[in-house]
């Protein structure tokens, strides 16, 4: 069986008709530059003569301008007539006085690289004899291209599950439109020499060594193991051809730990060799293939493309003319990179063409240098895996381990915390420490409720190094019983009280404590701890008068241990981390530092007491000398009133959770509010808050295992918050800062590498506030700190499993948990890019995207969704649709009165999305389908998609249909219609009602075999 298109053109000129005939992608801009003396009226005469030699690639539409200018204004007038969106072919001819420049604009659906620079010889020398030029028939070359539908099965096996999209360093939100840039540069002789020798010793060709060069270079700044490049292919019979014949060929990635330059080029080689022995597949049936139909919004395929391609004619004979591209030459990828190698010669040229608007400035040349890097030591060192090779130099790794990390510290400790609160109560006794629904005391009183109670634990045995579990809410006696611990020298153990008693009792089953203080009334788990209630306690429990209260003189070292804290585990265990007073001191002092808090200001402290950032919020004032401000816990569901209460006690720095922190900003607030800095955390901020809030918002970044890691407050001078925020800035969600001085912080890849500036990988740190470990786990401690090898000698860094990339001005951007990286059609998805961009919507307030396993086993996307009112389903798919690759657009949208939240007061994605989601798919009204062909498309369409009925309008693409699904549908359709039904078909008529009006149209055909069933290949 064999399919035939329905041109006769080659497959090579279909690569950009899906590009309306005004882009910049379908003209070829070339410009040269002639000496002053060249005499204009003869050369427009060559061009004339060019146009009726070669009809054919010119066109009887073909037109030539000439102008004066002068040679400043040339450069203007010359890129105007370039970014015309008249139709190419066209010339424009400049005459500046000391030199004419000519400019053509050629359509690259008829022209490509290779027969562009044969018209330029060819102009050259008509320019040379005079001549007016003579036609030249094309060589006969065009026929119906037959494509065996056992290669098209092929192709489509062999590409199945790899994902089409590469991940670069792109701006989070890039214009839909954008001007293309470019940055040239050489590929140095010693390079070439090394991939020379390489060749010969492997018997290689310069072509795949510098393909699986740039295949490595993706593969060590994505992190992705498969991929897809686009390959521009000259085929042996190009020379017989006249016009555009170079075709965009797929050519897949496969990399493992284990992969070098050495084994990447034969198989890219290999694969080069399979695509040039086949018949050229059309880029709109290839796109097909692949399940991403070309279409006026996404006329492209590949994001990033490579180009072996001959250089433009050198000057020869009398018209001596030194030709170049365009700088702005468009390109129809993100990025695209060219190699110019001519003949044998020691030196090559080569260039990055961009989309300006997708990338930062600077990215194209450092990507030229690491390409150059990577090859030549490549070339070199064949057999050394790829991950080890140098491709960084001095100036990245001083940029990424020196100048964006590893600020000296100014904060270190020299004082446990409840010795800097003694110190407040012997300068400053009636000054106010705390205020809380239970009592308000000032630095005297609290440390004397504090020695009191620290008395009364000693009598009931707690010793320097016992652990006590406090388990009670936000609390002045909550804060007393903390300072109490810690004089003793015992070891703080926080619960919320909100915990559910079996997995208190689980967690006291790994961590023992000697005493649980709990508030009144609390529902504890069935245990042998003795337990001791807080009321009363705080209030003066023990003996008064002033040896009661006077301070312990129990030693305690900023190396004991302080504080064990539950954070939450994947296996639903709990684990719990362990650190030392040294952390507590530093992140008050850090803190404090960062938000400029003053011994005359009020912090609140807002989260709950088993969360980590309760310990920053107390440490803050208790270090600076202000006031801890308990919030009401029913204050924390009621934005408005949280804001006026904020406001009533004149509170000067909040710390809130994400979802607590964004409805902050969103709500109006008085120019004269003394609130100075709100600080959010605990999840990515998708959105930034209003301009004008008359306070700082800042978005930071921590963990149980390290407090307070980043922040964009530092230094203060250059801070990034709402008010500091430049348009640039909000086109991504908030950075979560720099890391905080102290902090030694690495973005690295799988196999522990430096990734480049602008590369997402894993975020790993070395923090003073970095917990110890994890309680009686060396296991996990081993598996999580880690020596550091970026470090001094014994230094170890934690492994957060955050996903993050530095900005090109140091700042770090989230990306997500790397659990949160799922696989839709075998493209990676990072689901809080889909939830940034539902978030731009103006009614959606909250996003959570999770996946789910549907119809027969695909991962797809729902979208769950926190409404400011009534929103239509199709609208947020059209608002995603226009923002994201359809791949990334959820197949279901579900309104919901809130997100569910663990006990961290995370997002519970385990909870998502609701059983019913599947009734909430994007869908047409539902018809009843047509008895007949549409009944009968509408059930295999359902079974397929896992459907319990499909309606006749309903759109496959819109109920989350994909090519795998579409192969199937082929099979079972072809054994029950009678006809030859194509991708393209589903595709283009993706509704019941459509695709039988389509087959109603068509003459039944004998049944042909059915093409072979797709298998997925086994990953390595």
């Amino acid at each position: 069986m064999t399919v035939t298109t329905a041109s006769r053109q080659h497959p090579a000129r279909e690569r950009f008709q899906a590009f309306p005939a005004t882009s910049p992608v379908r003209r070829l801009r070339l410009r040269a530059e002639l000496p002053g003396g060249t005499d204009r009226g003869r050369l427009e005469r060559a061009l004339a003569a060019l146009a009726v030699t070669y009809p054919d690639l010119l066109g009887p539409g073909f037109t030539v301008e000439s102008v004066t200018a002068d040679r400043p204004g040339s450069d203007a007038v010359l890129a105007a007539f370039e970014e015309d969106a008249a139709p190419a072919p066209r010339a424009l001819v400049v005459g500046t006085g000391d030199a004419v420049r000519l400019a053509l604009v050629l359509d690259r659906t008829l022209v490509d690289h290779r027969t562009a620079g044969l018209l330029l010889e060819r102009l050259a020398a008509l320019f040379d004899d005079g001549s007016p030029g003579e036609y030249e028939p094309a060589p006969d070359g065009a026929e119906e291209v037959r494509l065996p539908s056992e290669m098209l099965s092929e192709v489509r096996t062999e590409l199945a599950d790899v994902p089409l999209d590469v991940l670069l360093p792109r701006r989070a939100h890039a214009p839909a439109a954008s001007r293309f840039s470019r940055f040239s540069f050489a590929l140095p002789q010693d390079a070439l020499a090394a991939v020379d020798r390489l060749c010969r010793e492997r018997r290689l060709t310069r072509e795949a060594v510098l393909v699986a060069a740039y295949q490595a270079l993706l593969h060590r700044y994505s992190r992705q193991g498969r991929f897809l490049l686009g390959v521009e292919l000259d085929r042996p019979d190009a020379a017989a051809r006249r016009g555009a014949t170079a075709d965009l060929v797929p050519l897949a990635a496969e990399f493992t730990r284990a992969s070098t330059l050495g084994t990447a080029a034969p198989a890219a080689a290999d694969a080069l060799d399979r695509s040039a022995r086949r018949p050229a597949v059309p880029l709109p049936v290839l796109a097909e293939l692949l399940g991403r139909p070309l279409s006026a919004a996404a006329p492209g395929l590949f994001g990033t493309v490579f180009a072996l391609r001959p250089p433009l004619p050198r000057p020869v004979g009398t018209a001596a003319w030194q030709w170049e591209e365009s700088p702005e030459a468009a390109v129809d990828c993100d990025l695209e990179l060219t190699v110019h190698l001519d003949g044998d010669a020691s030196e090559g040229r080569a260039c990055f063409r961009y989309r300006a608007g997708v990338f930062d400035d600077g990215v194209a040349e450092q990507l030229a240098r690491h390409y150059v890097r990577l090859l030549e030591a490549g070339a070199r060192e064949p057999d050394t895996p790829l991950h080890r090779l140098p491709m960084l130099d001095e100036d990245d790794r001083g940029l990424l381990l020196d100048r964006w990390s590893g600020a000296a510290d100014p904060w270190q400790p020299v004082e446990p915390l409840y010795r800097t609160v003694e110190h407040h109560a012997r300068r400053t006794p009636g000054a106010p420490a705390v205020a809380a629904a239970d009592a308000e005391l000032s630095y005297g009183e609290l440390n004397g409720r504090a020695n009191r109670l620290a008395r009364r634990l000693a009598e009931l045995g707690v010793g320097h190094g016992d652990v006590v579990a406090l388990c009670a809410d936000r609390s002045a006696a909550w804060l007393t019983a903390f300072l109490a611990v810690h004089k003793l020298g015992a070891i703080v153990f926080p619960v919320d009280p909100r915990t559910p008693p079996l997995r208190l009792a689980a967690a006291f089953e790994t961590i023992t404590p000697r005493l649980l203080v709990h508030a009144p009334g609390l529902e504890l788990p069935e245990t042998s701890v003795p337990a001791l209630p807080l009321d009363g306690v705080s209030a003066g429990a023990g003996e008064a008068g002033p040896e009661a209260e006077a301070d312990p003189d129990h030693e305690v070292s900023l190396d004991d241990l302080a504080y064990i804290m539950l954070t939450s585990g994947s296996t639903g265990t709990p684990k719990a981390v362990f650190g030392q007073h040294r952390v507590i001191a530093h992140i008050g002092a850090g803190f404090a530092g960062l938000t400029r808090l003053t011994p005359d200001e009020r912090a609140s402290w807002m989260t709950p007491t088993g969360f980590g950032t309760t310990i920053a919020e107390l440490s803050q004032p208790l270090v600076a000398g202000g006031c801890l401000v308990a919030v009401p816990g029913d204050l924390l569901t009621a934005p408005d009133a949280l804001a006026a209460w904020l406001l009533e006690q004149r509170i000067a720095v909040t710390f809130a959770v994400t979802q607590v922190g964004s409805a902050l900003q969103e709500l109006p607030w008085p120019a004269d509010t003394p609130l100075r800095i709100l600080m959010m955390g605990g999840e990515k901020v998708h959105q930034w808050g209003p301009a004008d809030l008359p306070f700082e918002v800042a978005v930071g970044y921590g963990c149980h295992e390290a407090l307070f890691v980043t922040s964009p407050l530092h230094p203060w001078e250059r801070r990034v918050t709402a008010a500091t925020a430049t348009p640039q800035d909000r086109l991504s969600p908030p950075p979560i800062g720099r890391p905080n001085p102290g902090v030694r912080l690495q973005i690295l890849g799988d196999e522990g590498e430096l990734m480049s500036p602008g590369a997402v990988g894993e975020i790993w740190f070395e923090s003073p506030e970095g917990a110890l470990g994890y309680w009686r786990d060396p296991a996990l401690t081993a598996d999580k700190y880690r020596p550091d090898p970026f470090g001094p000698p014994g230094s170890r860094h934690y492994r957060t499993g955050d996903l993050g990339r530095y900005r090109p001005d140091g700042l770090l951007e989230h990306h997500g948990r790397v659990d949160d990286m799922v696989k839709i059609r075998g493209c990676r998805v990072e689901l809080g890019e889909v939830e940034s961009a539902l978030l731009v919507h103006p009614r959606v307030r909250e996003a959570a995207v999770v996946p789910v396993r549907a119809g027969m086993g695909e991962a797809t996307l729902v979208a769950c969704v926190v409404l400011d009112g009534a929103v239509d389903p199709a609208e947020l798919r059209g608002h995603l649709t226009a923002r994201l690759p359809d791949y990334m657009v959820p197949a279901a949208f579900v309104p919901v009165d809130e997100l569910p939240r663990t006990i961290n007061k995370k997002v519970d994605r385990a909870a998502l999305p609701p059983h019913d989601w599947a009734a909430r798919r994007v869908r047409a009204q539902y018809r009843a389908p047509a008895e007949g062909l549409e009944s009968t498309i509408a059930a295999v369409w359902a079974e397929v998609l896992g459907e319990e009925r499909f309606g006749a309008d309903d759109s496959f693409l819109d109920m989350g249909g994909t090519s795998l699904h579409a192969g199937r549908l082929l099979t079972r359709l072809r054994g029950v219609v009678g006809q030859q039904i194509s991708l393209r078909d589903i595709f283009l008529f993706p509704t019941p009602a459509g695709l039988a009006q389509l087959l109603a149209s068509r003459t039944p055909e004998p049944e042909a075999a059915p093409l072979p069933r797709l298998t997925r290949r086994q990953r390595r």
